[in-house]
Protein backbone atom coordinates (compact mmCIF):
# COMPACT_ATOMS: atom_id res chain seq x y z
CA UNK A 1 0.00 0.00 0.00
CA UNK A 2 1.25 3.42 -0.63
CA UNK A 3 2.72 5.45 1.84
CA UNK A 4 0.09 8.83 3.01
CA UNK A 5 1.29 12.03 2.23
CA UNK A 6 3.90 13.22 5.34
CA UNK A 7 3.70 16.27 6.69
CA UNK A 8 6.96 17.72 8.86
CA UNK A 9 6.27 20.63 10.86
CA UNK A 10 9.67 22.69 11.37
CA UNK A 11 11.14 26.22 11.94
CA UNK A 12 12.04 27.98 8.89
CA UNK A 13 15.50 29.35 10.91
CA UNK A 14 15.94 25.37 12.57
CA UNK A 15 18.26 24.51 9.68
CA UNK A 16 20.38 22.11 11.43
CA UNK A 17 17.05 20.25 12.27
CA UNK A 18 15.50 19.92 9.26
CA UNK A 19 18.36 18.64 8.01
CA UNK A 20 19.33 15.71 10.31
CA UNK A 21 15.25 15.11 9.69
CA UNK A 22 15.40 15.41 5.99
CA UNK A 23 18.57 12.92 5.85
CA UNK A 24 16.20 10.50 8.32
CA UNK A 25 13.60 10.65 5.97
CA UNK A 26 15.66 9.65 2.70
CA UNK A 27 17.33 6.97 4.79
CA UNK A 28 14.20 5.38 5.12
CA UNK A 29 12.69 6.00 1.79
CA UNK A 30 10.31 8.41 2.92
CA UNK A 31 9.17 11.72 0.53
CA UNK A 32 8.09 14.55 2.66
CA UNK A 33 6.78 18.06 2.56
CA UNK A 34 8.47 20.44 5.39
CA UNK A 35 5.74 23.02 6.45
CA UNK A 36 7.02 26.02 7.66
CA UNK A 37 5.93 26.78 11.40
CA UNK A 38 4.83 29.67 12.69
CA UNK A 39 7.86 31.57 14.70
CA UNK A 40 6.21 32.10 18.27
CA UNK A 41 9.75 34.54 18.96
CA UNK A 42 8.32 36.97 15.80
CA UNK A 43 4.51 36.06 15.16
CA UNK A 44 1.09 38.52 15.53
CA UNK A 45 -1.14 36.58 17.05
CA UNK A 46 -3.96 39.48 16.52
CA UNK A 47 -5.70 38.09 13.68
CA UNK A 48 -6.11 35.00 16.60
CA UNK A 49 -7.45 37.14 19.37
CA UNK A 50 -11.07 35.27 19.28
CA UNK A 51 -9.94 32.34 19.66
CA UNK A 52 -6.89 32.72 22.63
CA UNK A 53 -7.75 32.29 25.81
CA UNK A 54 -4.41 31.97 27.55
CA UNK A 55 -6.05 33.10 31.01
CA UNK A 56 -7.93 29.62 31.32
CA UNK A 57 -4.24 27.89 31.03
CA UNK A 58 -3.02 29.55 34.21
CA UNK A 59 -6.24 28.88 35.74
CA UNK A 60 -6.14 25.14 35.34
CA UNK A 61 -2.87 24.18 35.85
CA UNK A 62 -1.27 27.55 37.13
CA UNK A 63 1.21 27.90 34.29
CA UNK A 64 1.86 30.40 31.41
CA UNK A 65 0.73 29.32 27.83
CA UNK A 66 3.98 30.79 26.14
CA UNK A 67 4.24 32.32 22.25
CA UNK A 68 5.81 29.58 21.55
CA UNK A 69 3.26 26.91 22.33
CA UNK A 70 0.75 28.87 20.78
CA UNK A 71 2.82 29.29 17.72
CA UNK A 72 3.15 24.82 17.92
CA UNK A 73 -0.60 24.74 18.19
CA UNK A 74 -1.08 26.64 14.88
CA UNK A 75 1.01 24.99 12.79
CA UNK A 76 -0.16 22.14 13.94
CA UNK A 77 -3.92 23.26 13.09
CA UNK A 78 -2.81 24.06 9.59
CA UNK A 79 -1.40 20.94 8.95
CA UNK A 80 -5.32 19.34 9.74
CA UNK A 81 -6.68 22.42 8.12
CA UNK A 82 -4.54 20.42 4.62
CA UNK A 83 -5.66 17.35 5.68
CA UNK A 84 -9.29 18.08 6.08
CA UNK A 85 -9.56 20.11 2.26
CA UNK A 86 -7.75 17.06 0.50
CA UNK A 87 -8.58 14.34 -0.87
CA UNK A 88 -5.79 11.45 0.94
CA UNK A 89 -7.46 9.15 3.27
CA UNK A 90 -4.84 10.34 6.35
CA UNK A 91 -1.73 12.01 6.76
CA UNK A 92 1.18 11.70 8.97
CA UNK A 93 2.55 14.37 10.73
CA UNK A 94 5.90 14.37 12.38
CA UNK A 95 7.80 17.58 13.98
CA UNK A 96 11.27 17.87 13.32
CA UNK A 97 13.00 16.52 16.24
CA UNK A 98 11.10 13.39 15.60
CA UNK A 99 13.43 10.32 15.68
CA UNK A 100 11.78 7.35 14.10
CA UNK A 101 12.34 3.40 15.70
CA UNK A 102 13.06 0.24 13.68
CA UNK A 103 9.91 -0.79 12.09
CA UNK A 104 8.14 2.53 12.19
CA UNK A 105 7.63 2.32 8.06
CA UNK A 106 6.40 -1.29 8.63
CA UNK A 107 3.27 -0.18 11.01
CA UNK A 108 2.31 3.15 9.13
CA UNK A 109 1.07 0.42 6.04
CA UNK A 110 -0.21 -1.83 8.68
CA UNK A 111 -2.51 1.13 10.24
CA UNK A 112 -3.57 2.09 7.11
CA UNK A 113 -5.88 -1.35 6.74
CA UNK A 114 -6.67 -0.90 10.20
CA UNK A 115 -10.23 -2.93 10.65
CA UNK A 116 -11.27 0.05 13.81
CA UNK A 117 -12.75 3.23 12.66
CA UNK A 118 -10.27 5.97 13.80
CA UNK A 119 -9.27 9.70 13.75
CA UNK A 120 -5.88 9.85 15.89
CA UNK A 121 -3.55 7.46 16.40
CA UNK A 122 -0.44 8.68 18.29
CA UNK A 123 2.86 6.87 17.08
CA UNK A 124 4.53 8.54 20.52
CA UNK A 125 4.24 9.78 23.41
CA UNK A 126 6.33 11.40 26.71
CA UNK A 127 5.80 7.67 28.33
CA UNK A 128 3.51 4.69 28.22
CA UNK A 129 0.36 4.88 30.55
CA UNK A 130 -2.26 2.20 31.87
CA UNK A 131 -4.04 0.55 29.12
CA UNK A 132 -8.03 0.99 28.98
CA UNK A 133 -8.69 -1.05 25.61
CA UNK A 134 -6.78 -3.25 23.22
CA UNK A 135 -8.24 -3.35 19.73
CA UNK A 136 -5.73 -5.21 17.94
CA UNK A 137 -2.11 -6.65 17.24
CA UNK A 138 -0.57 -4.39 14.17
CA UNK A 139 0.43 -7.10 11.40
CA UNK A 140 3.99 -8.82 12.63
CA UNK A 141 5.44 -5.82 14.28
CA UNK A 142 5.14 -6.79 17.89
CA UNK A 143 3.06 -3.61 18.71
CA UNK A 144 -0.83 -3.45 19.45
CA UNK A 145 -2.85 -0.47 19.12
CA UNK A 146 -4.30 0.79 22.52
CA UNK A 147 -6.59 3.57 23.89
CA UNK A 148 -4.94 4.32 26.90
CA UNK A 149 -7.15 5.44 30.04
CA UNK A 150 -5.58 8.92 30.07
CA UNK A 151 -3.51 11.59 27.61
CA UNK A 152 -0.32 11.24 26.85
CA UNK A 153 1.39 14.35 26.25
CA UNK A 154 3.11 14.93 22.85
CA UNK A 155 2.85 15.79 19.19
CA UNK A 156 5.96 13.96 17.91
CA UNK A 157 4.77 11.79 15.15
CA UNK A 158 0.93 10.80 14.59
CA UNK A 159 -1.84 9.74 12.01
CA UNK A 160 -4.82 11.53 11.45
CA UNK A 161 -7.54 10.41 9.18
CA UNK A 162 -9.56 13.35 6.66
CA UNK A 163 -12.47 12.65 9.10
CA UNK A 164 -10.47 13.18 11.63
CA UNK A 165 -8.93 16.60 10.84
CA UNK A 166 -12.11 17.67 10.01
CA UNK A 167 -13.51 16.99 13.89
CA UNK A 168 -9.83 18.91 15.19
CA UNK A 169 -10.95 21.88 13.18
CA UNK A 170 -13.72 21.62 15.41
CA UNK A 171 -12.85 21.17 18.56
CA UNK A 172 -9.84 22.01 18.55
CA UNK A 173 -10.41 25.77 17.21
CA UNK A 174 -10.10 27.23 20.70
CA UNK A 175 -6.38 28.29 21.86
CA UNK A 176 -6.47 27.43 25.76
CA UNK A 177 -3.77 24.91 26.31
CA UNK A 178 -0.87 22.96 24.50
CA UNK A 179 -2.20 21.36 21.32
CA UNK A 180 -1.29 17.98 22.84
CA UNK A 181 -2.76 18.24 25.65
CA UNK A 182 -5.97 19.55 24.08
CA UNK A 183 -6.48 16.99 20.92
CA UNK A 184 -5.49 14.45 23.56
CA UNK A 185 -8.69 14.49 25.58
CA UNK A 186 -10.91 12.10 23.63
CA UNK A 187 -13.39 11.92 26.52
CA UNK A 188 -14.02 15.65 25.75
CA UNK A 189 -13.79 16.29 21.86
CA UNK A 190 -15.38 12.96 20.67
CA UNK A 191 -12.56 12.17 18.85
CA UNK A 192 -11.30 7.85 17.77
CA UNK A 193 -8.07 8.57 19.68
CA UNK A 194 -5.59 5.40 19.91
CA UNK A 195 -1.96 4.80 20.56
CA UNK A 196 0.70 1.87 19.05
CA UNK A 197 2.11 0.73 22.09
CA UNK A 198 4.81 0.35 22.52
CA UNK A 199 5.60 3.81 20.48
CA UNK A 200 7.84 3.65 17.34
CA UNK A 201 8.87 7.64 17.29
CA UNK A 202 10.19 9.48 20.55
CA UNK A 203 11.77 13.04 20.80
CA UNK A 204 15.52 13.52 19.64
CA UNK A 205 17.56 14.47 22.51
CA UNK A 206 17.98 18.10 21.12
CA UNK A 207 17.03 21.67 23.05
CA UNK A 208 13.59 22.31 22.59
CA UNK A 209 12.18 25.84 21.44
CA UNK A 210 9.38 25.22 23.37
CA UNK A 211 10.79 26.40 26.85
CA UNK A 212 9.53 25.12 30.33
CA UNK A 213 6.45 27.34 30.85
CA UNK A 214 6.85 29.50 33.55
CA UNK A 215 4.58 28.85 37.04
CA UNK A 216 2.36 32.08 37.71
CA UNK A 217 0.14 33.09 40.48
CA UNK A 218 -3.45 31.71 40.70
CA UNK A 219 -6.05 32.79 43.68
CA UNK A 220 -7.60 30.32 45.58
CA UNK A 221 -11.08 30.80 44.30
CA UNK A 222 -9.25 30.03 40.81
CA UNK A 223 -7.53 27.08 42.00
CA UNK A 224 -10.94 25.74 43.24
CA UNK A 225 -12.52 26.09 39.65
CA UNK A 226 -9.74 24.10 38.47
CA UNK A 227 -9.94 21.41 40.90
CA UNK A 228 -13.56 21.46 40.29
CA UNK A 229 -13.20 21.42 36.52
CA UNK A 230 -10.60 18.35 36.85
CA UNK A 231 -13.24 16.41 38.64
CA UNK A 232 -15.75 16.80 36.57
CA UNK A 233 -13.15 15.91 33.61
CA UNK A 234 -11.96 12.78 35.22
CA UNK A 235 -15.89 11.62 36.50
CA UNK A 236 -16.64 12.19 32.59
CA UNK A 237 -13.79 10.33 31.10
CA UNK A 238 -14.74 7.22 33.28
CA UNK A 239 -18.66 7.37 32.31
CA UNK A 240 -16.74 8.19 28.57
CA UNK A 241 -14.36 4.62 29.06
CA UNK A 242 -17.44 2.81 29.93
CA UNK A 243 -20.00 3.93 27.28
CA UNK A 244 -17.94 4.82 24.03
CA UNK A 245 -16.32 1.24 22.88
CA UNK A 246 -14.28 1.30 19.37
CA UNK A 247 -16.28 0.63 16.36
CA UNK A 248 -14.66 -1.90 13.40
CA UNK A 249 -14.59 0.25 10.09
CA UNK A 250 -17.67 -1.51 8.40
CA UNK A 251 -20.07 -0.37 11.79
CA UNK A 252 -22.18 2.97 11.49
CA UNK A 253 -21.87 5.60 13.48
CA UNK A 254 -23.98 5.17 17.02
CA UNK A 255 -25.72 8.09 17.07
CA UNK A 256 -29.09 9.12 18.41
CA UNK A 257 -29.75 12.32 16.47
CA UNK A 258 -32.18 11.76 13.18
CA UNK A 259 -29.60 12.87 10.98
CA UNK A 260 -26.31 11.23 11.64
CA UNK A 261 -25.01 14.84 12.99
CA UNK A 262 -24.31 15.99 16.52
CA UNK A 263 -24.92 19.86 15.24
CA UNK A 264 -22.45 21.45 17.83
CA UNK A 265 -23.02 19.02 21.15
CA UNK A 266 -21.68 17.03 22.87
CA UNK A 267 -20.86 13.95 20.83
CA UNK A 268 -22.26 11.69 23.49
CA UNK A 269 -25.73 13.61 23.29
CA UNK A 270 -28.76 12.04 22.40
CA UNK A 271 -31.24 13.79 20.43
CA UNK A 272 -34.75 13.16 20.44
CA UNK A 273 -35.77 11.44 16.96
CA UNK A 274 -39.50 12.22 16.38
CA UNK A 275 -40.91 15.78 16.37
CA UNK A 276 -43.49 16.54 18.02
CA UNK A 277 -45.24 20.33 17.46
CA UNK A 278 -45.54 23.04 20.10
CA UNK A 279 -48.41 24.78 20.02
CA UNK A 280 -48.24 28.34 21.45
CA UNK A 281 -50.53 30.19 19.60
CA UNK A 282 -52.38 30.90 23.12
CA UNK A 283 -49.56 32.06 24.55
CA UNK A 284 -48.24 35.99 25.07
CA UNK A 285 -45.46 36.78 26.25
CA UNK A 286 -44.70 34.69 29.26
CA UNK A 287 -41.32 33.29 27.34
CA UNK A 288 -38.21 35.41 25.37
CA UNK A 289 -40.00 38.40 26.76
CA UNK A 290 -36.02 40.04 27.25
CA UNK A 291 -35.07 38.93 23.68
CA UNK A 292 -37.63 41.09 22.01
CA UNK A 293 -37.33 44.01 24.54
CA UNK A 294 -33.61 43.37 23.28
CA UNK A 295 -34.48 43.56 19.57
CA UNK A 296 -36.71 46.41 20.14
CA UNK A 297 -33.97 48.48 21.96
CA UNK A 298 -31.53 47.37 18.97
CA UNK A 299 -34.48 48.80 16.50
CA UNK A 300 -34.30 52.42 18.37
CA UNK A 301 -30.30 52.64 18.45
CA UNK A 302 -29.88 51.51 15.30
CA UNK A 303 -33.30 53.80 13.71
CA UNK A 304 -34.31 50.47 11.84
CA UNK A 305 -37.39 50.13 10.10
CA UNK A 306 -38.19 46.58 9.68
CA UNK A 307 -38.50 43.84 11.23
CA UNK A 308 -38.83 39.96 10.38
CA UNK A 309 -40.19 37.12 13.10
CA UNK A 310 -38.61 33.62 12.49
CA UNK A 311 -40.87 31.44 14.00
CA UNK A 312 -43.42 34.03 15.40
CA UNK A 313 -45.88 31.72 17.45
CA UNK A 314 -48.97 33.90 18.38
CA UNK A 315 -47.46 36.81 16.76
CA UNK A 316 -48.15 38.84 19.90
CA UNK A 317 -44.70 39.82 21.02
CA UNK A 318 -43.62 40.91 17.31
CA UNK A 319 -47.31 43.21 17.64
CA UNK A 320 -46.97 44.20 21.17
CA UNK A 321 -43.24 45.39 21.29
CA UNK A 322 -42.27 46.10 17.31
CA UNK A 323 -45.73 46.62 16.23
CA UNK A 324 -44.64 50.15 15.42
CA UNK A 325 -42.12 49.05 12.33
CA UNK A 326 -42.60 47.41 9.11
CA UNK A 327 -43.27 43.37 10.70
CA UNK A 328 -43.37 40.50 8.26
CA UNK A 329 -43.91 37.41 10.52
CA UNK A 330 -43.44 33.13 9.27
CA UNK A 331 -44.92 30.40 10.71
CA UNK A 332 -45.85 27.15 10.28
CA UNK A 333 -48.72 25.80 8.32
CA UNK A 334 -51.02 24.86 11.29
CA UNK A 335 -50.40 28.71 12.35
CA UNK A 336 -50.69 30.82 9.93
CA UNK A 337 -54.23 31.20 9.36
CA UNK A 338 -54.73 31.82 13.08
CA UNK A 339 -52.49 34.55 12.54
CA UNK A 340 -53.78 36.41 8.92
CA UNK A 341 -57.54 36.09 10.65
CA UNK A 342 -56.26 38.09 14.21
CA UNK A 343 -54.36 40.51 12.38
CA UNK A 344 -55.46 40.86 9.33
CA UNK A 345 -53.21 44.07 8.13
CA UNK A 346 -49.70 42.08 8.67
CA UNK A 347 -47.72 40.00 6.66
CA UNK A 348 -47.57 36.98 7.08
CA UNK A 349 -45.61 33.88 5.68
CA UNK A 350 -45.41 30.10 5.79
CA UNK A 351 -42.06 29.24 6.59
CA UNK A 352 -40.01 27.05 3.95
CA UNK A 353 -36.90 27.19 4.81
CA UNK A 354 -35.35 25.82 0.92
CA UNK A 355 -37.13 29.37 -0.16
CA UNK A 356 -34.34 32.24 -1.00
CA UNK A 357 -37.06 34.60 -2.07
CA UNK A 358 -37.62 36.59 1.35
CA UNK A 359 -35.82 40.27 1.51
CA UNK A 360 -35.22 39.55 4.84
CA UNK A 361 -35.45 42.69 7.05
CA UNK A 362 -33.32 45.12 9.16
CA UNK A 363 -33.36 43.12 12.40
CA UNK A 364 -34.78 39.03 11.79
CA UNK A 365 -35.47 37.28 15.07
CA UNK A 366 -35.32 33.76 15.50
CA UNK A 367 -36.45 33.52 19.16
CA UNK A 368 -36.72 29.33 20.75
CA UNK A 369 -37.14 28.09 17.28
CA UNK A 370 -34.06 26.17 16.72
CA UNK A 371 -34.05 23.88 19.41
CA UNK A 372 -36.95 21.98 18.26
CA UNK A 373 -35.73 21.63 14.83
CA UNK A 374 -34.39 18.18 13.79
CA UNK A 375 -32.04 19.64 11.20
CA UNK A 376 -31.15 22.97 12.44
CA UNK A 377 -28.22 23.88 9.62
CA UNK A 378 -31.51 23.75 7.33
CA UNK A 379 -32.54 27.11 9.64
CA UNK A 380 -29.04 28.31 9.71
CA UNK A 381 -28.41 27.96 6.02
CA UNK A 382 -32.23 30.15 5.58
CA UNK A 383 -31.48 32.72 8.04
CA UNK A 384 -27.61 33.03 6.15
CA UNK A 385 -29.27 33.48 2.82
CA UNK A 386 -31.20 36.50 4.21
CA UNK A 387 -29.95 40.28 4.16
CA UNK A 388 -30.55 41.31 7.55
CA UNK A 389 -28.20 44.16 9.81
CA UNK A 390 -28.93 42.57 12.92
CA UNK A 391 -30.14 38.74 13.65
CA UNK A 392 -31.16 37.48 17.12
CA UNK A 393 -31.45 33.95 18.40
CA UNK A 394 -31.97 32.32 21.37
CA UNK A 395 -32.76 28.71 22.76
CA UNK A 396 -32.12 27.23 25.95
CA UNK A 397 -29.24 26.34 27.60
CA UNK A 398 -29.19 22.99 29.38
CA UNK A 399 -25.93 24.02 31.61
CA UNK A 400 -27.54 26.65 32.99
CA UNK A 401 -30.54 24.84 35.38
CA UNK A 402 -28.71 22.78 37.69
CA UNK A 403 -31.29 20.05 37.53
CA UNK A 404 -30.03 19.55 33.98
CA UNK A 405 -26.17 18.95 35.32
CA UNK A 406 -27.41 15.38 35.93
CA UNK A 407 -25.82 12.84 34.40
CA UNK A 408 -29.21 11.56 32.83
CA UNK A 409 -30.25 14.82 31.33
CA UNK A 410 -26.85 16.38 30.39
CA UNK A 411 -26.24 13.91 27.19
CA UNK A 412 -30.13 14.26 26.27
CA UNK A 413 -32.68 14.11 25.82
CA UNK A 414 -34.54 17.71 26.90
CA UNK A 415 -36.78 17.33 29.35
CA UNK A 416 -39.04 19.52 26.91
CA UNK A 417 -40.37 16.54 24.94
CA UNK A 418 -40.72 19.43 21.75
CA UNK A 419 -37.85 20.16 21.89
CA UNK A 420 -35.21 17.84 19.71
CA UNK A 421 -32.15 19.27 21.41
CA UNK A 422 -30.54 21.55 23.43
CA UNK A 423 -27.39 22.92 23.26
CA UNK A 424 -25.10 24.72 26.29
CA UNK A 425 -23.85 28.69 26.66
CA UNK A 426 -20.10 27.41 24.85
CA UNK A 427 -21.64 24.93 22.60
CA UNK A 428 -24.34 27.14 21.04
CA UNK A 429 -21.91 29.78 20.48
CA UNK A 430 -19.23 27.54 18.71
CA UNK A 431 -22.26 25.89 16.72
CA UNK A 432 -23.53 29.76 15.10
CA UNK A 433 -19.79 30.66 14.57
CA UNK A 434 -19.01 27.48 12.95
CA UNK A 435 -21.80 28.32 10.48
CA UNK A 436 -20.23 31.35 9.59
CA UNK A 437 -22.25 34.11 11.46
CA UNK A 438 -20.44 36.76 12.80
CA UNK A 439 -21.33 37.07 16.85
CA UNK A 440 -21.47 40.72 18.36
CA UNK A 441 -23.22 39.70 21.85
CA UNK A 442 -24.05 36.38 23.81
CA UNK A 443 -25.87 36.27 27.07
CA UNK A 444 -28.43 34.96 29.02
CA UNK A 445 -31.26 37.05 29.24
CA UNK A 446 -33.59 34.99 31.88
CA UNK A 447 -31.75 32.42 34.63
CA UNK A 448 -34.59 30.88 35.59
CA UNK A 449 -36.42 30.08 31.88
CA UNK A 450 -32.42 29.22 30.98
CA UNK A 451 -32.67 31.51 27.88
CA UNK A 452 -29.58 32.19 26.13
CA UNK A 453 -29.49 34.98 23.39
CA UNK A 454 -26.75 35.47 20.52
CA UNK A 455 -26.90 38.55 18.28
CA UNK A 456 -25.20 38.60 15.21
CA UNK A 457 -24.37 41.58 12.71
CA UNK A 458 -24.78 41.54 8.99
CA UNK A 459 -22.62 42.65 5.93
CA UNK A 460 -21.19 45.75 6.43
CA UNK A 461 -22.40 46.50 9.89
CA UNK A 462 -19.50 47.62 12.41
Amino acid sequence: MNFPPVYVVSLARAVERREKMRAQLEGLGIRAEFTDAIDGASADFTPYSDRLHPDKWRVLRGRELSNAAIACYLSHYRIWERVAAGGEQCALVLEDDALLHDGFCDVVRELQNCRWQWDVIMLSGRKRRPIDTVLDKIGDTGRRLVRYRVRVGGAVAYLVSSSGAKKLLTQCREISAPVDWRYAEWWLNGLAFYYVDPFVARNAPVPSFINKPRRLPRTFSEWRKARRKQLNSWLLRHYVRWTVKPRLAWQPEENENTTGANYGTHFLYRARREYRHFDDSALTDEYQLEVYLHALGLMKKHNLRSVMDVGCGSGYKLMTYLGEYDTVGTEVAVNIEMLRRKYPQRKWQESAFSSRQNRGADLVICADVIEHLQNPDELLAYLKALPFRFLVLSTPARDVNKHALKMRRWFGPPNNRCHIREWTFREFRDYISSRGFDIAAHRVTNLNQRTQMIVCTGKGQA
